[in-house]
């Protein structure tokens, strides 16, 4: 027996709405394409407070207890690169990224925090490549991709200015 076409409708939009839903909930707290994030020890958590509130040596210190602990914890590891990189601390900054990126290739904020630290290093061909492999990660598009678009923006606007 054929489904009646204002049946089918309801379906096709209940099916898209659980994907999108389910495609949402996937990020979680890593921003990143594989699966789940780690659970969150306390001190990772008081880690995560300390970069928030732009206290990065207290945050360093805690991140590499973290990572003593848990040597894989790739947001862990992209903390580290945004408080070396927040310190002008760039070479730490650049090792920290990339071992979360050889952790997790889809971890969308270490790529596009890369990216702004390329930039600020004044590689604009770096961040281009950040900006493509973001591109490639965020089918339906995202945060991070924006905001490195942005930064690469206001990046040109100086330099051409």
């Amino acid at each position: 027996m054929p489904i009646p076409h204002r049946w089918l409708s309801v379906l096709v939009l209940a099916l898209a709405f659980g994907l999108v839903s389910s495609m949402a909930g996937a990020a979680g707290d890593s921003s990143s394409t594989s699966s789940q994030a780690p659970a969150e020890s306390a001190r990772y958590t008081k880690a995560k407070a300390a970069v928030e509130s732009m206290d990065y040596r207290a945050a360093i210190t805690l991140l590499e207890g973290v990572i003593r602990d848990k040597p894989g914890h790739a947001d862990a590891l992209n903390y580290l690169g945004y408080s070396h990189r927040k310190l002008g601390e760039f070479k730490q900054s650049l090792a920290y990224y990339t071992k979360a990126l050889e952790i997790d290739p889809g971890h969308r904020r270490a790529n596009e925090y890369l990216g702004e630290l390329y930039l600020q290093m004044g590689q604009l061909s770096s961040a281009e490549k950040q900006l493509a492999r973001l591109d490639d990660l965020c089918f339906w598009g995202c945060k991070e991709l924006d905001d490195l678009k942005s930064a690469i923006k206001q990046y040109r606007a100086r330099k051409s200015g």
